[in-house]
């Protein structure tokens, strides 16, 4: 189903709410006013909006966070579940293993980074030690994805059933949608945080109401 650029798809029985698109995320942090998906879509025209990564008891961010290049929390070089750090430029996007991440290398004013993990697919390959060397990669949780397409496409994925990460991988690599693609994708905060709002699509609000410290916009 298509709506202007974006095209929505309920995949696994409606187990897996995934949205297709090709405008650059934009990366929203504040741990000390909190905001939803929802609010923060209406106040800055976001089409869709996801939770981002994961966050201390205080709400400050766990792992590395760059925004516009300034360092805003420090890199976790040695925590398996924060495996990779999305790197964020323009409308680029990159998944790097946080044991190689030279944060030097991207305090510019363009970019924006953050750590997350595991990752769960690199180009269409399931990679099952990242998932297996993470705290909770083979548990049933809600989940929240952020993918790639090697044909320049960016995706997010929500869950509205519980997964583990092995089994949600080989759902999204068996998607028709997927067939033709080359796709990498990486784990963000799920659980609880797990929440999605689309202006367009009410089936593709999960969670929407929930007030999070760090979300993920396209517009």
């Amino acid at each position: 189903v298509t709506q202007e650029d974006f095209k929505y798809y309920e995949l696994d029985n409606g187990g897996v709410l995934l949205v297709v698109f090709s405008e650059p995320i934009e990366v929203n942090y504040d741990h000390k006013s909190l905001i939803s998906p929802e609010s923060l879509a209406l106040q800055n025209s976001y089409k869709l909006v996801i939770n981002g990564g994961y966050f201390l008891q205080d709400y400050s961010y766990a792992g590395l966070l760059i925004q516009n290049g300034k360092l805003i929390t420090e890199l976790a070089p040695l925590d398996k579940h924060l495996s990779h750090v999305v790197v964020i430029k323009n409308q680029d996007i990159k998944f790097i293993e946080a044991q190689k991440f030279n944060v030097k290398d991207y305090l510019n004013n363009n970019i924006t980074a953050f750590q997350t993990g595991p990752l769960i697919i690199e180009n269409s390959i399931i990679r099952s030690e990242y998932i297996n060397n993470s705290t909770n990669g083979d548990g049933l949780y809600y989940r929240t994805l952020l993918g790639t397409t090697k044909s320049g496409k960016t995706f997010f994925i929500v869950t509205v059933d519980k997964y583990t990460l092995n089994d949600l991988a080989s759902v999204i690599l068996s998607q028709n949608v997927f067939k033709v693609e080359t796709i990498s994708v990486v784990n963000l905060d799920g659980g609880t945080s797990s929440a999605m709002y689309s202006s367009d699509r009410k089936e593709f609000r999960v969670g929407s109401t929930k007030k999070l410290p760090i979300l993920v916009g396209v517009r």
